[in-house]
């Protein structure tokens, strides 16, 4: 449920923000308030429009989302849950939360060579030999 509703949320949950350049094409020294009121008014009716479509496609997205998280699950479920989040999910069970910028490292440091997966160990090998 809470894969579906982030890739949901990454699908509807997009910054709107008016389109300046074209509240400024064709502006002229005559342009007055009412003009560009009524050019802003626009604007926010197209971002309103835009939010509604979003709004009445919720089911349809929500249904999509579903039935690929169905069929993708067994092959790539890993792929699709951020490791930081289930780690604190399941740190929230016990009472404390975990954060990614502080107690990444920290959980890095608990680790031995042999848990670290060969593909990382050589990315850091050719990093390291790059300098």
């Amino acid at each position: 449920m809470w894969t579906i509703l982030k890739r949901i949320q990454k699908k509807i949950s997009r910054p709107s923000y008016l389109n300046v350049s074209s509240l400024f094409d064709h502006l002229s020294e005559e342009e007055n308030l009412n003009s560009m009121s009524q050019k802003i008014n626009d604007e926010i009716e197209k971002i309103i429009n835009e939010l509604n479509e979003d709004k009445q496609n919720l089911s349809s997205i929500y249904q999509k989302e579903e039935k690929y998280i169905e069929d993708s699950w067994s092959r790539c479920k890993l792929d699709m849950i951020p490791g930081d989040l289930l780690l604190d999910k399941i740190c929230k069970e016990y009472g404390v939360r975990f954060k990614k910028s502080t107690d990444g490292s920290r959980l890095a440091s608990f680790m031995n060579k042999d848990d670290i997966d060969s593909e990382i160990k050589s990315l850091i090998k050719d990093i390291g030999t790059s300098r």
